[in-house]
């Protein structure tokens, strides 16, 4: 974490107040779709609104500060930067247990998936970056499982659905790196303030958008990670073409992320070719019986195009 991340965070939280306080009853106005992704936001919602009764922000602010203090947040952009000039892409690879579009991809409650060893797998197959699925009601996510792998090294993103500054505190207890904000979730200023407040929080922000109207929304919003999502968050339907659609209208200093529908080592050559820096691979590794096997081909076959 930069000093200047851990010399703002009280300003920071002055400065977020509307996000932690207001943003979630904003949604409305700043989505623009309903059906299922309207269902998973009012879950999250219920849920944010309970951890808040019970622990007040100000008791996760001492505390973040304390865990920023002695650990230091690792950078997901540094692993990822430059990744459309190197002969594969970094891969992020993720940990989800389930999806509503996929059903369950690995036991509830543990059982005999065992998200250390699924990491470690991950790892030996070369993946740069470590991805944790942590909505529990659609998703059966666990943020404990964000802890669990942290210790492998690498940098870990937490994707959740955030919706304002109190989950971007909690995000940091739990032992993310960086954070997923998804640009259709939110209005657009209401964007901007989570950016800044997972800045100032040490934990770099990956901005997910799905048109080009999130898109307008992310660069405004100063996000210099975005991720292409292939999967459409209300028909959960995957549309192939989007990163080639969208990748044009991202500045090139801006670090690209593919995401969704990579269901093979060739299609995340494909996205690499047209210019992503990393994928995010997930069902198809969790699916994989070997994912270490599925990343070590993706990367013996060094054949990204340089951008």
């Amino acid at each position: 974490m930069t000093g200047r991340a851990h010399g703002s965070l009280r300003t920071g939280a002055a400065g977020a107040a509307g996000a932690a306080a207001g943003g979630a009853g904003r949604i409305g106005a700043g989505a623009h779709g309903a059906g299922r992704l309207a269902a998973i936001v009012a879950s999250v919602q219920r849920r944010l609104a309970e951890r808040q009764a019970r622990r007040p922000e100000a008791a996760l602010e001492r505390a973040v500060e304390q865990v920023l203090a002695r650990e230091p947040r690792r950078s997901l952009t540094a692993v990822l930067r430059g990744g459309r000039r190197r002969p594969t892409p970094p891969v992020i690879a993720e940990i989800k247990r389930a999806s509503p579009a996929a059903g369950r991809l690995a036991p509830a409650g543990g059982g005999r998936f065992d998200p250390v060893r699924q990491a470690r797998a991950y790892v030996a197959g070369g993946a740069v970056a470590l991805s944790v699925v942590t909505e529990p009601d659609h998703f059966h996510g666990d943020a404990a499982d964000l802890g669990r792998v942290r210790p492998l090294g690498r940098p870990v993103l937490q994707k959740d659905f955030v919706l304002s500054r109190y989950q971007l505190l909690e995000a940091v207890l739990a032992g993310a790196d960086a954070v997923l904000l998804i640009a259709r979730i939110v209005p657009p200023r209401e964007l901007g303030r989570l950016v800044r407040s997972a800045e100032e929080l040490g934990l770099e922000p990956l901005v997910e958008v799905n048109d080009r109207r999130d898109v307008e929304a992310a660069l405004a919003a100063g996000a210099r990670l975005i991720g292409v999502n292939h999967r459409d968050l209300d028909t959960f339907a995957i549309d192939p073409g989007r990163f080639a659609a969208l990748a044009p209208l991202l500045p090139p200093e801006v670090v690209r992320v593919a995401a969704s529908g990579i269901g093979t080592p060739q299609r995340a050559r494909e996205l690499h070719a047209l210019g992503a820096d990393a994928v995010l691979v997930g069902e198809a590794l969790m699916r994989s019986g070997d994912p270490a096997r599925w990343l070590r081909e993706l990367a013996a076959a060094g054949g990204g195009a340089a951008r």
